[in-house]
């Protein structure tokens, strides 16, 4: 199997999806092209859920279930979301990240100016979405 940068985005997102993909991948990085390709391709509100179904899946393929955390996921989804808006026609992932490396660095940072860290930390937030308690999500 190839590493994950040099897979089109159609091929890595395909073998994400039937769990061929190499877990070893599915890095941080991973997480972020993931949900740029997706939401690259479909509106927010899909793209969310397909993120969400997706990850939850391979974390229990994986027998790691208790890593996916919906309320982390989803607000990720909105983030980068709000980031592609700045893009050049045409940009692909890794100019993305080269405008944003940020995102690479400490997600859980990023998504906590929208959320204290007693929200995140709630297990509630772990199994279903919970809304931001510092500010409305971009």
């Amino acid at each position: 199997m190839q590493a994950d940068e040099t897979l089109p985005d159609d091929v890595f997102v395909e073998e994400f999806e039937t769990l061929s993909l190499d877990p070893n991948y599915f890095n941080h990085r991973g997480h972020l092209r993931l949900a740029w390709c997706y939401l690259t391709w479909l509106p927010l509100g899909e793209a969310a859920q397909r993120s969400a179904d997706s990850i939850r899946r391979f974390a229990t393929h994986q027998g790691q279930p208790e890593k996916f955390h919906v309320t982390m996921t989803l607000a990720f989804m909105h983030i980068v979301k709000d980031r592609m808006r700045g893009a050049q026609a045409g940009e692909d992932f890794n100019g993305f990240c080269a405008r944003n490396p940020d995102l690479l660095n400490d997600a859980r940072a990023l998504i906590g100016r929208y959320y204290s860290p007693g929200k995140l930390d709630d297990p509630a937030a772990r199994m279903a979405f919970i809304a931001p308690d510092r500010k409305p999500l971009p």
